[in-house]
């Protein structure tokens, strides 16, 4: 039986493990690539959103088993363990974290939204904080050596010192580049309603309207100057058409420049 016992915890570690090395590979890489990225690609981060929950899932189902062969139903026993307390502590504000990401930081990066830069703060926000849950998680699963010096207060004070680090850091560099994003994605989402606008009242017509003169405008002007030129394209002669145009443009705008 001890055997089975022993060869059931070596099963788990290797699958907690693995299931963690996967996890934070994927967060790198997704934080990476999105501060490389030129526009938001929001299957990406969908996907990679649902890898997470799986990967996450996988490690509180491996990791609620080990607890489980290591101190079975004696929950205080807990208490004499600091490390796994704070490693319990840690996981649990990794998920909370990470309902958040999904359910206010992710529909920010992938949908419209009117203030870019208050989106920009709560995605870095969120996302700061789970780059460092996240690699402090790491740590402790390779802490053995210090483990015995330190208390369960030692471990979320150490854990509260690199977060600090991990948000200054995180607003000093990476919020600007993300507010960036954010504008550019919002130029882009509203470029688009405007030639939807365009292609709802000109039909096919719509494509000889877009030329160079209109790209250009595309991409160096707010949303009404882009509007404004592609109205201008209208002849004399379907003036009604162009007001049919500014108002769909309008429709499609939560407000005239975004």
């Amino acid at each position: 039986m001890n055997m089975l016992v022993i060869g059931a915890s070596q099963a788990l570690v290797f699958c907690h493990t693995l299931a963690f090395a996967f996890a934070i590979a994927t967060v790198a890489r997704e934080d990476l690539s999105l501060l490389r990225a030129e526009y938001v690609d929001a299957a990406r981060i969908k996907s990679t959103g649902r890898a997470l929950v799986m990967l996450l899932g996988a490690l509180w189902l491996t990791g609620g088993a080990l607890i489980l062969l290591d101190v079975g139903s004696n929950l205080a026993a807990l208490a004499g363990r600091p490390k796994l307390l704070a490693k319990l502590s840690v996981v649990s504000l990794l998920t909370v974290n990470g309902l958040l990401l999904h359910h206010l930081a992710f529909p920010m990066l992938t949908r419209p939204v009117q203030d870019f830069r208050r989106a920009a703060l709560v995605c870095v926000t969120l996302g700061s904080v789970s780059t460092v849950t996240w690699v402090y998680a790491a740590f402790m699963g390779v802490a053995r050596i210090i483990a015995p010096t330190m208390s369960y207060g030692a471990f979320m004070a150490l854990y509260a010192l690199a977060l600090a680090a991990g948000l200054a850091c995180g607003f000093a560099f990476v919020l600007p580049r993300i507010e960036q994003l954010l504008a550019r994605q919002a130029q882009q989402d509203s470029a688009d309603g405007v030639e939807a606008a365009l292609r709802l009242t000109m039909g096919a017509a719509s494509y000889f309207m877009l030329d160079d003169l209109t790209r250009v405008a595309r991409q160096t002007g707010t949303t009404t100057e882009y509007a404004t030129t592609l109205a201008a394209r209208f002849p004399p002669s379907m003036q009604e058409q162009r007001a049919t145009f500014m108002r769909r443009v309008r429709q499609f705008m939560a407000q005239p420049e975004r």
